[in-house]
């Protein structure tokens, strides 16, 4: 999670300046580092965080999507539905 907090911010200043998603993570670009060892961020902002077997123990996503709603960036977290990596993953990915 807090690999992904920087690109969340950024994103959230775009999609509130321009008041769509439409473009809010265009130039973002995911960095493999220490326990990272892959990821993205599409053109409408959503994150995706990688881990490997050799850098976590398992392999792990991330996924984050952002909503824009009264002015707010919201966040939804999750596996994309894999519920094997609930075990390594925040609790409010688990759904």
């Amino acid at each position: 999670m807090l690999a992904a907090s920087g690109f969340k911010t950024t994103v959230a200043e775009k999609s509130t300046t321009d008041a769509t998603l439409g473009s809010a993570g265009v130039g973002l670009t995911v960095t493999t580092a220490g326990r990272i060892t892959g990821g993205s961020v599409s053109n409408q902002g959503v994150i995706t965080i990688s881990g490997s077997s050799t850098s976590i123990g398992t392999a792990v996503s991330i996924v984050l999507t952002p909503s824009l709603g009264g002015g707010r960036v919201g966040w939804a977290c999750s596996t994309n539905g894999d519920t094997t990596q609930w075990k390594y993953v925040p609790a409010e990915c688990r759904h």
